[in-house]
């Protein structure tokens, strides 16, 4: 009964670390967190504002769960605001989510260069960065940019 616990023992140990190994230890890629529209409103009740959709995109082969991220928004080199999205998000391989963020925009913090870019251009430069807050507690940093179309 001895040898059967013990050779049990082993034969659960191979296969985990088997299992381990088939997985090549690659380690898992941070979602990428792309902008994919804004829609510039520049009057409102509360001044200015920035709808800003954005696609997370899980690059990984296995599931992931994000349970919020944090981003700073950063439009033609200049830094716009932050934000941080609560809501826990379970992400099937190589899939999408959409999710939209509104920026209250304040004129009189915010950089020239961008009101002129806002009010006067088709397009912006978007970067995007932060840390994504993982299930399990592991935290993984991105970071994306890319040319925007801007609505009115």
């Amino acid at each position: 009964m001895r040898m059967k616990t013990s050779l049990m023992r082993t034969l659960v140990v191979v296969v985990a670390l088997g299992a381990a190994g088939a997985c090549g230890g690659k380690a898992l890629k941070p979602p990428t967190l792309q902008v994919g529209t804004m829609k510039f409103t520049p009057a409102g009740l509360t001044g200015p504002k920035l709808d800003v959709s954005f696609t997370v995109h899980n690059a990984n082969a296995a599931p992931l769960v994000v349970e919020s991220f944090r981003y700073d928004l950063t439009l033609n080199g200049v830094y716009v605001d932050s934000g941080f999205y609560a809501t826990r998000m379970e992400l099937a391989p190589n899939a999408d989510q959409k999710i939209v963020s509104v920026f209250d925009l304040d004129w009189a913090r915010l950089a020239p260069a961008v009101q002129s870019a806002l009010q006067q251009q088709s397009s912006l430069q978007a970067l995007v960065a932060g840390t994504y807050f993982l299930a399990g507690g592991e935290t993984m940093k991105y970071s994306t940019e890319a040319k925007v179309a801007l609505q009115r």
